[in-house]
């Protein structure tokens, strides 16, 4: 089976790029309990490099320890000790001939007071739905310091190997919260008017291009549309995409919802496939660079067809490559039917969000544990299935 665009090179700023697919950034609680990459993340993300994977995008890593925490145990990025952990990473995935970045973020609001042992912070004291503690509102001089982590960060994601960084502003974390007219009700430069909303955004990119040069690849994740009442809309993100690309971002990777809506981005089985698209398609027709789609993107059929469309320049293939690797090395060699489909089942996701457990998979059964020989019976067995 022939492929005329999913297979083709691509770039992103420099970055030279294998292929068309992407793994997005996706957190597993694999990193230890210090916020270094440990032998098992390792494996795991070097697995799906070594499965075909053009570009692996390493989960979100914390830059500003403890208000930026995401969850139980996260990978952190916020000082140079992580540096060497971080290149293992790096070079591991790099190693199995996929291009890596990885992903920083903070959690702003969403961060749990509970785990970080003192007041979340945000832009307003706003949350995202009536069962969190709204956060406390940043300071001027606070706000400056954060955008100087992002920037130190991104240092730090170079030095450690990796050939770009993504920065999170999607899916209601702090600079989301920023975007939103939801979660923003700021009446200074940060606040108000549309383009005060954006400034943070736009502030971050611009420090971190600053920060690491004119040709190391910047990408930047956003949320389409918020999908809820009130929340920034896909026409006012398309209105914004072409400052992110001003101020220095190489490719936009467009997702939608927020965590008041997660199954906008971690859809249940009754959503249709590549759902999401259209909203990487409206930000393309405005942009001069690569735009990445992503959502619900099981079938190799589909993903050609978004591309062949025009619809995207990548397509993030997320927990699809959780449930099946080798998905890319499949689909290129005309195996489609023994790709391994994920089910949309979340058994990944809600290990982690509500029991603070590493992800594990209805599907692949080697998640977490791809650094491990598979046992071998001692003697040959039949095995029936009723």
């Amino acid at each position: 089976m022939g492929w005329e665009y999913m297979f083709r090179p691509g770039s992103i700023g420099t970055l030279r790029i294998k292929n068309r697919i992407v793994m997005p950034a996706m957190s597993t609680n694999f990193a230890s309990a210090c916020g270094e990459p440990t032998p098992h993340l390792i494996a795991y993300y070097a697995a799906r490099a070594r499965g075909g994977t053009g570009l692996v995008i390493v989960e979100n890593a914390n830059v500003d320890y403890p208000l930026g925490s995401n969850g139980a145990v996260q990978l952190r990025i916020d000082h140079d000790r992580y540096i060497p952990g971080l290149y293992r990473l790096a070079t591991a995935i790099r190693a199995e001939g996929a291009a890596a970045a990885i992903q920083i973020n903070h959690a702003g609001g969403l961060a749990r007071p509970e785990r970080i042992e003192i007041m979340s912070v945000g832009p307003s004291a706003l949350s995202w739905s009536e069962d969190r503690i709204p956060p406390r509102p940043l300071l001027p001089h606070e706000i400056e310091g954060i955008i100087d982590s992002y920037a130190l960060a991104a240092v730090r994601a170079m030095r450690a190997g990796f050939d770009a960084v993504e920065i999170h502003g999607a899916h209601g974390y702090l600079i989301a919260q920023f975007l939103s007219p939801l979660t923003n009700h700021r009446s200074d430069g940060y606040g108000g008017s549309r383009e005060n909303r954006w400034r943070f955004a736009i502030e971050i990119i611009r420090r971190v291009r600053k920060a690491v040069g004119p040709d190391f690849p910047i990408l930047f994740r956003i949320s389409g549309d918020e999908y809820l009442p009130g929340g920034r809309t896909i026409e006012e993100t398309v209105e914004l995409a072409p400052a992110l690309a001003e101020a220095g971002a190489d490719a936009i990777h467009v997702s939608a919802g927020t965590a008041a809506n997660p199954e906008k981005q971690l859809e249940p089985i009754s959503y249709p496939e590549a759902w999401r698209v259209d909203l990487a398609a409206a930000v393309k027709g405005g942009v001069d660079i690569p735009v990445i789609a992503v959502g619900v993107l099981r079938r190799p059929e589909t993903v050609e067809r978004v591309l062949a469309d025009g619809k995207a320049d990548f397509v993030a293939i997320g927990r699809g490559l959780i449930a099946d690797p080798s998905w890319p090395e499949k689909a290129e060699r005309g195996a489609v039917d023994e790709i391994k489909h994920c089910i949309s089942c979340n058994r990944c996701t809600r290990r982690r969000v509500f029991d603070d457990l590493p992800i594990s998979c209805s599907i692949n059964p080697a998640v977490g544990r791809e650094g491990e020989p598979l046992p071998k019976p001692a003697s040959p067995k039949k095995i029936v299935i009723v």
